[in-house]
């Protein structure tokens, strides 16, 4: 079966790169076609333009469904960020993109964590994978997917698109939950070149800079890009003074280029490196000292209960080594096996490095008849690693016993972890789609997804620096066919039918201290369909309803495999149905949606309101058993979760006067458990299973109301503008007992500015609200092993102040 997987796979990449590299068929040109590649790098701006001219909304054309559509117009839940909306945000990533997205949320905190490392996207509640092999929304950038979801800016990006719901029969594995899709800008067909600059507190520095402009006029255009980003961080650690907390570092380097060797053939090449060098992160910590209830049915240890509006001066326990002391050499282990199977990381201090490129061509070849053949090829590597002292321990009172006994030993038990995780994707694609102007319009395609991650963990003891942990290699092979197919019922009427196969190879290795290796090889099928049903009862009104599944890969349980026989006994005995294979999640969604645009393109109203069944939620814990009277624990992912979801999104935006234009986003979303296991909460409350709970780490209510006001200045020569944002996010859960949660945040943001044709210059000012309350919330409850209670906490970020310039030539 492997073997017939893996000539499948090898055939469609060859077929693939052959078709790029030989040729293409040529034909007539078309007068509309499905495009991933990208208009002339004018069409768009100038459409853009004349809307603005006649005193309506930009009109924004999206991707989501591989093929250019009017959002408002688009039969599924979309939110488009322009570029111009991104400038006058102050969005420099992902996670201030989900201020502006119903239904989206980004935190940096994840498995302990506040730092660039692993990425946590969730969308409606769908709470993301704690690994990036099998997240529940995947980041693409012009359609093609990045492992990891990291990426190193959005200084080149035309717009983002974030789409919510299913996205499995057109984007493929791991977006049950949504995709985020980035657009990159398409190089220019004449001479220009842009400076960007900003500085604020905080030693914050971002500059940008690009040049594009012809190689072969009307053939073959070109742009080079650079970015720099810098800050020393917000926080000083309460244990460590002078240890500057939160301190980044970007550099990033893009080329592209736009070749339309004829009239029916346009292909995008895109390249991205950066690196990433940041300090020890800021997080804070509440320990068993913010002890304020004791459930009943607990252990009767105590916990924290309910509003968490800041964290106390005292509960700044930050990550910290003693003078700063590094760690060298931490991949060293005396487990030989990981020697060979994993190379050196490229950090030996507090923090995180990365190493990351990415790279892609998109290709569109309008064929006779109105005939489209379009695809891609992607490569992608994203290689960090990280080293992350105790949360909330003074390493300065624990003293190291080996000190002056064995060589290289700290003269403190620093107790440091560290993570190396090496990431590298694959992927093509092809399809080909019918002309777009009869009843019936379809599209089929192919495309093949390689994946090869790599976990190793270490951590600093008495003994030494790097006490091998564990290292988990994970390699990932997806083929997947997939089709579409649109039917005008009525010329207001069409009905809409799309679904993928899907056969996902995932191979694990496993190595802990305790054994040379575990493996594990499994694949996983699905078929994921959607039908939507759109209804267009006059010009400008789209109401559409849809129903979607998509599926999360199944997974391994190496934990469980790996104990004893009369621990995995006591282990089924409290949670039945673990076994050594995980099947997939799935996710079955139902949505209805209304779209207008009103008073001459004026008014744009989005909304929609869906229902969701989760089941086969994973649950990652660790279950307590009894050995010979010490109690211990085995991690295992445990299957059968359920939970239901439902919500209302909303998305306004109104141009009062060609000076004047309010926006505005609703989020309510609701999840109810309704099967569950939590270890941690059993020893809270008594209570393993916290049927009609909230989901942690999401919140329930969020909204945004944004205003945008230009004037003209001293004779026209200039435009002054005041932008301002308020963010409000509503409170989130640490965990399923939800005891404990953030209050509710309140962020103002305003930029005002000048502009005078390609020149700009802004002040900004972020959070002017001084609000305090943490961004992230989760518990790292052991209770039943120590009795302490902690809550992880990701601070808020303390106002901001800068001052932007833009030039252009």
């Amino acid at each position: 079966m492997v073997g017939s997987f893996g000539l499948r796979h090898r055939l469609l990449l060859g077929a693939s790169i052959g078709y790029l590299v030989v040729g293409h068929v040529s034909g007539a040109r078309a007068v509309e076609e499905p495009d991933t590649t990208k208009s002339k790098a004018g069409h768009h701006h100038a459409a853009a333009a004349a809307a603005a001219d006649s005193g309506g909304l930009e009109t924004v054309v999206v991707q989501a469904r591989k093929k250019r559509e009017d959002l408002t117009k688009i039969p599924i839940a979309v939110t488009a960020i322009s570029k111009k909306q991104m400038q006058m945000r102050t969005i420099r990533g992902i996670s201030g993109i989900a201020d502006f997205t119903p239904g989206f949320h980004s935190t940096d905190q994840t498995v302990g964590r506040n730092d660039r490392g692993f990425n946590s996207y969730t969308i409606r509640g769908i709470v993301s994978g704690a690994t990036s092999t099998r997240p529940g929304v995947t980041i693409f950038m012009d359609g093609t997917p990045i492992a990891g979801g990291n990426i190193s800016g959005i200084a080149n990006i035309d717009h983002v698109e974030v789409i919510k719901g299913p996205q499995s029969a057109f984007f493929g594995r791991s977006t049950f939950a949504g995709a985020i899709n980035l657009i990159t800008t398409p190089p220019a067909d004449s001479w220009h070149s842009s400076l960007n600059t900003e500085y604020g507190n905080y030693d914050t520095t971002d500059m940008s800079g690009s040049v594009e402009g012809p190689i072969i006029p009307g053939k073959l255009d070109f742009r080079a890009g650079y970015r720099h980003y810098s800050t020393s961080g917000q926080y000083n650690d309460e244990l460590e003074p002078g240890i500057k907390l939160g301190k980044r570092n970007t550099e990033s380097g893009t080329f592209e280029l736009r070749a339309t060797p004829t009239d029916n053939l346009t292909l995008n090449y895109f390249f991205n490196y950066w690196t990433d060098d940041d300090g020890p992160s800021a997080q804070g910590v509440l320990n068993s000292d913010y002890t304020n209830c004791h459930p009943s049915g607990g252990n009767g240890k105590g916990s924290i209960c309910g509003q968490i509006n800041g964290i106390p001066t005292r509960g700044f326990l930050y990550d910290a080594l003693p003078g700063g002391q590094s760690l060298i050499n931490t991949v060293a282990s005396p487990n030989s096996t990981l020697q060979n199977a994993i190379s050196p990381g490229i950090v030996d201090s507090l923090g995180l490095s990365r190493r990351a490129y990415q790279t892609h061509l998109n290709f569109t070849d309008r064929l006779g008849g109105g005939y489209t053949l379009a695809g891609n090829i992607a490569r992608d590597e994203n290689n960090w690693s990280e080293i992350q002292g105790p949360i909330g321990t003074n390493n300065l009172i624990i003293p190291n016993p080996n000190y002056g006994r064995i060589p290289n030993v700290p003269k403190y038990n620093t107790s440091a972890v560290r993570v190396d995780a090496p990431d590298a994707d694959l992927s093509t694609e092809l399809r080909l789609s019918s002309p777009q102007t009869g009843r019936l319009k379809w599209t089929f395609g192919t495309n093949y997804y390689q994946q090869r991650s790599a976990l190793s963990t270490t951590a600093d003891g008495i003994a030494g620096p790097a006490q091998y942990t564990q290292y988990t290699k994970t390699d990932i092979d997806t083929i997947g066919v997939f089709a579409s197919a649109s039917y005008d019922i009525l010329h207001n009427l069409t009905l809409t039918a799309e679904g993928r196969e899907q056969w996902d190879d995932v191979r694990n290795h496993v190595i802990t201290p305790n054994n040379n290796g575990q493996s594990y090889e499994a694949t996983f099928s699905s078929f994921s369909p959607r039908f939507i049903l759109n209804y267009r009862p006059i010009e400008n009104v789209t109401l559409y309803t849809s129903y979607s599944r998509g599926y999360r890969p199944g997974e391994f349980n190496p934990g469980f495999a790996s104990a004893t026989a009369a621990q995995q006994a006591q282990v089924l005995k409290q949670v039945p149905g673990v076994s050594n294979v995980v099947s997939q999640e799935k996710l079955d969604m139902v949505e209805a949606g209304f779209k207008t645009l009103l008073l001459h393109n004026r008014l744009r109203i989005m909304a929609d309101a869906y229902y969701g069944d989760w089941s086969n939620y994973h649950i990652t814990d660790v279950v307590p058993v009894d050995t010979a009277g010490v109690i211990s624990t085995v991690q295992a992912v445990l299957p059968g979760g359920r939970v239901l979801l439902h919500g209302v999104e909303a998305d306004v935006a109104y141009r009062i006067s060609k000076n004047l234009t309010l926006e505005g986003t609703f989020d309510w979303a609701v999840s109810n458990v309704r099967n569950d296991y939590c270890s941690a909460c059993a020893a809270i409350n008594g209570i393993g299973n916290n049927r009609g709970s909230t989901l942690p780490s999401y919140p329930t209510y969020t909204g945004t109301v944004s205003a945008t006001y230009s004037h003209p200045l001293w004779n026209d020569k200039y435009t002054g503008f005041v932008h301002a944002d308020y963010i409000y996010t509503g409170k989130q859960y640490a965990d399923e007992t939800n005891l404990s949660w953030t209050g509710a945040a309140n962020r103002l943001n305003m930029r005002i500015g000048v502009q005078r044709g390609r020149y700009e210059f802004a002040l900004v000012g972020t959070n002017l609200t001084n609000d305090k309350t943490p961004t992230a919330i989760s518990d790292s409850n052991d209770a039943f092993v120590t009795g302490k209670y902690d809550l992880l906490l990701s601070p808020a970020e303390k106002p901001y102040y800068g001052f932007q310039t833009h030039i252009g030539f």
